[in-house]
């Protein structure tokens, strides 16, 4: 009859002291009063707040580019909507088609110029917003583990 037998071991060891085996709980506990450890904690809790800060960030701008991409695909809309009654207007009047006068005219294309500048503005923002979320990224340290 064979008999195979397991045995369980219990280590101590302390992620500052890459590989070291503390030889009980006590003498692991005496560790964790050192001041090499001591340090190591404040540098892994600085590195905690600056990766909860950067994440906080980083949503916060992926919020923003979303927010900025919608509005910029609105007004997009509203530029095709307007190019489209300009177009129209432009045209030569038809039983089918209205006929707008020359103030009417004159204000679809005040309108188009507004939306268009608001578009280049926000094409601007968005540019701004996505270049920050790629710098927020870039200067993100590694994980340790």
């Amino acid at each position: 009859m064979t008999s195979n037998t397991q045995q369980l071991a219990i280590t101590f060891t302390c992620p500052c002291s890459h590989g070291h085996v503390f030889a009980s709980r006590s003498a692991l506990e005496q560790h964790k009063r050192t001041n090499r450890h001591q340090a190591w904690e404040n540098r892994n809790n600085s590195n905690a707040a600056d990766l909860t800060r950067r994440d906080n960030r980083i949503l916060q701008l992926e919020a923003q580019l979303e927010y900025q991409t919608r509005l910029n695909e609105d007004k997009v809309e509203v530029i095709g909507r307007l190019r489209e009654q300009l177009r129209v207007a432009v045209e030569v009047p038809s039983s089918n088609q209205p006929h707008l006068s020359n103030d009417e005219i004159e204000e679809l294309v005040r309108k188009y110029e507004r939306v268009k500048k608001t578009n280049v503005e926000l094409r601007r923002k968005l540019v701004r917003v996505q270049s920050e979320l790629a710098d927020t990224f870039q200067d993100a340290p590694l994980p340790q583990d």
